[in-house]
């Protein structure tokens, strides 16, 4: 995506349109620059994307208490069960 939003960029930089703003016409630009601020706009959110999940917290199997209690109940309290259940999730999500 980035490599094609560049070569649109570079394709059309001369080649003249509306801008817009405020959903409404404003001065001229060039397709260039409207592909060149999509690109932008794309890296950014791909930066944040990266971000997020380079620092997204874990915080494993919880019922909807945030505790495992749930769980405990499906495996009759047996808290080594819930242990392993929450080792294998975090292990299957990448977290481990």
């Amino acid at each position: 995506v980035i490599d094609a939003l560049k070569d649109m960029a570079l394709k059309y930089k001369d080649m003249p349109t509306l801008g817009f703003t405020h959903y409404q016409p404003a001065q001229l630009t060039t397709v260039g620059k409207r592909a060149s601020l999509w690109l932008q706009d794309f890296v950014f959110d791909l930066q944040n994307l990266d971000r997020l999940i380079e620092n997204l917290p874990f915080r494993g199997v919880k019922g909807t208490t945030g505790t495992q209690a749930s769980y405990l109940a499906l495996f009759n309290g047996d808290h080594k069960k819930v242990k392993e259940l929450d080792g294998k999730v975090a292990k299957l999500m990448g977290f481990t």
